[in-house]
């Protein structure tokens, strides 16, 4: 969201797929498009995979492992050779996608450091030193645990994140944001089936757009799915189907769609409507900087983008740390939702994936990144697609079978719950 919040928008505006670039139709289509890449489609992924692994863990008493969801379709087989290799898969598609999230992150941080300290050098050097203090910090909370590391630190963050989106809103153009996300709303809505199985057949020049943007997002969003889907699922035991996906698809989705709402229509409001066009050029030819740029027309500028910059090192720091712990549980065959690899094994998880994102980012930067979530995304589809067949399969002999009591998402609600831990963290949410 830091990173595309102000320049997906913005690019869509400038630079749209079909339709003529800057006009009040290109802003409307822009916020359709970004809404759409950051919409229901993924909530939903997430959903499915959490429903799905927490069902089989708690439900069937199977390990907490990508594997388990499989069962009903190849029985004692997920044990052995087909189950190593989804786990392998699931765990060379989280890396991929915790390798550009972390790349994403160094981008970000490194553009914010630079603009706020012309003296250090936007590099290379720059970027690395920024990767490896990440994945130390990201280290260092695997070995003494979530709960311990980065669990106050992202709470901390959550509220800063929520504070930086009212600040924009109260401090930017607040009748044209809160009309903006109103129509935004609407023409989602409106275009919702069309937008999701538009090919751009009839259109070449929108072919390589759609490439770039909408694939990668949807693989992104796939690559994704393994390591939230087992964090949905471990923060899970005690709730039942339907407050799963509702707590998935309805409160994230709509935080996400008013950030992108509110920061995206800022930016084209000045471009468009201010003739900023400066702000443009600069969003298009340096997208990591591109939030930093926007509070630029904002008060309090040094002061909010010093912020901006604690947020952007937590915020991709917390799902580094918190997918690394999940990645090291999934090789050793998943376990139960209360207990943790080895320290050794996360140690190790961490260094593979310092030394993928240095190498990645060394090879060609972000587009190197994007080829390798396509690759690892896209195949592992094929696996969600047996998941959501297996899971009606439980789900129906469920149904039918005597001898298994109307349970939720638990082995047994009555099971005591730390006053700490994730479970009551959602159900504050909710």
């Amino acid at each position: 969201l830091l990173y595309y919040g102000v320049a997906e928008p913005v690019d869509h505006f400038l630079r749209p797929p079909e339709g003529e670039a800057g006009t009040i139709q290109a802003a409307r289509n822009a916020m359709t498009y970004s809404f759409l890449h950051w919409g229901i489609h993924g909530w939903v992924l997430y959903a499915l995979l959490g429903v799905t692994l927490g069902y089989f863990a708690f439900r069937q008493d199977l390990p907490l492992a990508l594997r388990s969801a499989l069962y009903p379709i190849f029985g004692e087989r997920v044990h052995g050779l087909v189950g190593d290799f989804v786990d392998g898969f699931g765990i060379l598609a989280t890396v991929i996608s915790l390798v550009t999230n972390l790349g994403i992150g160094a981008l970000v941080l490194v553009s914010g450091i630079c603009y706020l300290i012309p003296e250090i050098p936007d590099n290379s050097a720059t970027l690395i030193t920024a990767v490896l203090i990440m994945m130390f910090v990201a280290t260092v909370t695997t070995v003494v645990g979530i709960e311990k590391g980065l669990a106050w630190l992202s709470r901390i963050n959550l509220r800063l994140l929520y504070a930086l989106l009212l600040f924009v809103f109260l401090t930017g153009p607040t009748n044209h944001l809160l009309n903006g996300l109103v129509q935004n709303t609407g023409d989602y809505l409106n275009n919702f089936m069309g937008k999701s199985f538009d090919m751009y057949l009839y259109n070449q020049k929108a072919s390589g757009w759609l490439g770039s943007w909408t694939v990668f997002y949807w693989a992104w969003w796939i690559a994704w799915a393994p390591f939230v889907g087992m964090f949905i699922a471990r923060i899970s035991k005690g709730r039942t189907i339907r407050e799963v996906v509702l707590g998935v698809c309805l409160i994230p989705l709509g935080f996400t769609l008013a950030w992108i709402s509110i920061f995206g229509n800022t930016a084209i409001h000045l471009i468009l409507n201010q003739k900023q066009k400066v702000l443009g050029d600069m969003v298009l030819s340096d997208p990591a900087l591109s939030l930093f740029k926007l509070l630029e027309y904002l008060p309090f500028n040094p002061y909010i983008a010093g912020i901006v910059v604690v947020i952007c090192f937590v915020l991709f720091l917390t799902p580094v740390g918190s997918g690394t712990l999940m990645i090291a549980n999934l090789s050793s065959k998943g376990g139960t939702s209360d207990s943790d690899s080895p320290i050794w094994l996360r140690i190790f998880w961490s260094v593979v994936i310092t030394i993928v994102s240095i190498g990645l980012l060394l090879a060609g930067s972000f587009n190197s990144m994007q080829s390798a979530v396509v690759l690892c995304g896209l195949p592992f589809s094929v696996i969600i697609l047996l998941y959501m067949f297996g899971l009606a399969k439980a789900l129906k002999q469920d149904d039918f079978d005597p001898n298994v009591a109307k349970k939720q998402l638990a082995i047994s609600k009555d099971i005591p719950i730390p006053s700490n831990c994730d479970q009551n963290k959602v159900t504050e949410v909710l």
